[in-house]
């Protein structure tokens, strides 16, 4: 069975920290694809990959956790869902379980093996709905394809044919259907909408699957993806499938009164083709005026230039190469300048898919990385343009470089405190001072203590006390030497001090320490 994906939502940085790293996650058959800080942003990633398993806090600003189980209840937005909650929680765990959630987490009890005995709970119901289709698993795979949501190229073609997308030939047809009337009209209420996207689905699967392989999947309002092959014994050209295009076209007009517009591109059977067929449809559709009756064709076209400009920028950010990839930032832009609208988008999309390729390689969230320049699907065809495109290439360009400098500063911090602590440890039975070490390298002593705080959760003196007293235990157990003298030997001032520092952090004197006799037994 494939890794069940997981989201996680809290509002609590320290919570989502605290859940991503209390398993390892891949080990045991599960794939993190994110974290939101509440309802509205899990909602977005809900909508777009439609994880397994969702874990999600109960309170949280902008959308709590209730509201967002009642939108995917009424959306359909089906996954096993988990719920965070706290002691006087119970009200809220009870109406989740109303809207659907399976299972509960309480906060102040997180250990590894309560959060694997839930999420193997998930997996056993996954491997029971075997009953259900395989059309949900297949339009969930179709939506990242079409937001080029997936990582690794080769996995993900495993993962189609595991969900069992499957064309008999190729060339394949990504065909955009985008329906007029619903959006001529504001005052349409959302059940009307879902009834309309139902039913242009049924006729395109009557017309287009009666004649080719195919596969669907839901746009944004209005809009339906269709992959699709030509059966063996049709001809795979052009004005075939263009014919079915226009007859489906005309059966939405006489049974549904819905004047369409239809983008047509051509692929191979790969999910990097496939994905730029999806972009190569939207943007046809996209780039036309809206009227009826319009078919357009968009020819998939293998772009050497840019597949190579997408693998050098991936090169650059790997390698924190600023030069270069302000260099292709510049060559980015300049077809921003003089080439067609639709070019510069293609290349700037080749940049931002270079960049995120980089990130996943780094191992990180790109939506923690890219705040400003993350694109869904739906807001590229938002961009009308060469102002938007070259906009955003300056947005994608200022998030990296702060990634950067993040990473620099942050590498800066931990070997500060590296070697801090290589100093203490190796000095301990020295007069040690802030202020002595922090000159030693070149820093504040109140931005050493800070940092010190921060990566090891004592600032200076606690972690000098810390080591002294932890090589004060050991000497106390492996050796016979007197206790003012182990005192001495770690720094300590004189054995009064030393014991009663000895006392405060163990619990026990030094002498009880030595015998073996515990805190608990000295109360």
């Amino acid at each position: 069975m494939k890794p069940l994906s997981v989201l996680i939502v809290d509002d609590d940085a320290m919570m989502r920290i605290s859940l991503k790293s209390l398993i390892a996650w891949q080990e045991h058959g599960y794939r993190l694809i994110g974290e939101a800080s509440d309802g509205e942003q899990a909602l977005e990633i809900c909508r777009r990959s439609a994880p397994d398993i969702l874990i999600t806090d109960m309170k949280m600003p902008r959308m709590d956790g209730i509201a967002l189980l009642r939108v995917l209840q009424k959306e359909k937005i089906q996954m096993y869902v988990i719920i965070l909650s706290g002691y006087d929680d119970f009200q809220l765990v009870r109406e989740a379980m109303r809207l659907g959630a399976a299972d509960y987490l309480l906060k102040l009890e997180l250990e590894p093996c309560k959060l694997l005995d839930v999420l193997s709970n998930a997996n056993q119901t996954a491997q029971q709905e075997e009953i259900t289709t395989m059309q949900p698993v297949q339009e969930r795979i179709l939506r990242e394809l079409i937001g080029h949501f997936y990582l690794n190229e080769t996995d993900f073609a495993q993962q189609m044919k595991n969900a069992g997308i499957d064309w008999e030939t190729a060339p394949i047809w990504c065909m955009l259907i985008k329906a007029g009337e619903i959006y001529r009209f504001e005052e349409v209420s959302d059940e009307d909408c879902y009834t309309l996207q139902f039913s242009v689905r049924n006729i395109a699967e009557e017309i287009v699957g009666d004649v080719m392989t195919a596969y669907y999947a839901d746009g944004k309002t209005g809009e339906l993806y269709v992959f699709a092959s030509v059966q063996s014994q049709f001809e795979s050209t052009d004005s075939f499938v263009q014919s079915v295009a226009e007859r489906l076209q005309k059966m939405l007009l006489r049974y549904l009164d819905i004047s369409c517009v239809i983008g047509l591109a051509q692929s191979d059977a790969q999910p990097e083709s496939l994905s730029r067929a999806a972009r190569e449809a939207a943007a046809a559709v996209q780039n036309r005026f809206w009227t009826d009756n319009i078919i357009v064709t968009a020819e998939y076209q293998h772009m050497e230039q840019e597949q190579k400009l997408r693998t050098q920028m991936t090169a650059a950010c790997v390698a924190f190469d600023r030069q270069q990839m302000d260099q292709l930032l510049m060559m980015a832009k300049r077809h921003a300048e003089v080439r067609s609208f639709r070019t510069a988008l293609e290349y700037a999309v080749e940049v931002y898919t270079g960049v995120r390729e980089a990130m996943e390689r780094l191992g990180q969230d790109a939506a923690a990385v890219m705040p400003n320049s993350l694109r869904s699907m739906q807001e590229l065809l938002k961009i009308k343009s060469k102002e938007e495109v070259s906009a955003w290439l300056e947005s994608i360009e200022r998030d990296v470089h702060r990634f950067w400098d993040a990473e620099r500063e942050s590498a800066g911090r931990n070997l500060a405190v590296t070697a801090a602590c290589t100093q203490i440890e190796q000095r301990f039975a020295e007069e040690l001072s802030v202020q002595q070490i922090a000159e030693e390298l070149e820093l504040t002593p109140g931005y050493l203590s800070a940092l010190m705080k921060r990566n090891t959760g004592k600032n200076f003196t606690e972690y000098v006390t810390h080591i002294r007293i932890k090589r004060a235990k050991e000497m106390l157990r492996e050796t016979n030497d007197k206790i003012y003298s182990i005192a001495l030997r770690t720094g300590f001032s004189d054995q009064y001090y030393f014991s009663r520092i000895f006392k405060r952090i163990t619990g026990v004197t030094p002498g009880d320490w030595r015998k073996g006799i515990s805190a608990e037994e000295c109360k």
